[in-house]
Parts: C-alpha cells; structure tokens; sequence
C-alpha cells in the first residue's frame, strides 16, 4: 500500500511539478505587486480593503496549494517539492510568506 502511494506521489511530482512551480512564481509577483501598488496608492479605506481583501486570497491560494500536499502516510513522509527544491507543506508556506511581512 505505501509503495502504492509513493509511486503515485512521483507521477504527481512528475505531471504537476511544473504547475506547482508557476502557482508559486505567480503568487509571490503578485504579492510583490500588492505591496508595490499599497506604497504607491492614496492612503484611503477603499483601497486599504482591495489590498487587503486581493492579497489575502493570494495568501490564502498559496496556503492552500502547499498545506495540501502535506503528509499522507504514517510510514515514511510523502514530500512533494516545487523548483525541485522548495518543499510544499506549512512549514515552507509560512518560510515563504513571513518575510513578505
């Protein structure tokens, strides 16, 4: 059964590692654009709720991507990994989204 899963957990890795790597790519431009943009906008109530309301969806599909591929199994950790290095699971999630603080 766990040989079962880890196979199948190589051919994910395999077929959606590269859309893994774009979702990741695209949500830290945008988050990076977010933050351009709040530095650079008028300082209203308006605009701070679309910042905030746009960034924490970007946050929220980032989380989500990388906490899911958290473990699977009780024998030996299953570890997908984005740019084949950058492991998806919480711990990689709040590395990569605390410094944007």
């Amino acid at each position: 059964m766990h040989s079962e899963t880890i196979l199948c957990t190589q051919v994910v890795q395999e077929i959606f590692g590269p859309a893994y790597t774009a979702q990741i790519t695209i949500n830290f431009i945008a988050l990076m654009t977010i933050m351009m943009q709040m530095m650079a906008s008028e300082r209203t109530l308006i605009n701070a709720l679309g910042i905030v309301s746009t960034a924490s969806a970007v946050l929220g599909t980032t989380g989500v991507l990388m906490c899911s591929a958290g473990d699977i199994t009780i024998e030996r950790p299953v570890v997908l990994k984005a740019y084949n290095i950058i492991e998806l699971s919480y711990a990689s999630f709040l590395s990569v989204s605390i410094p944007l603080y």
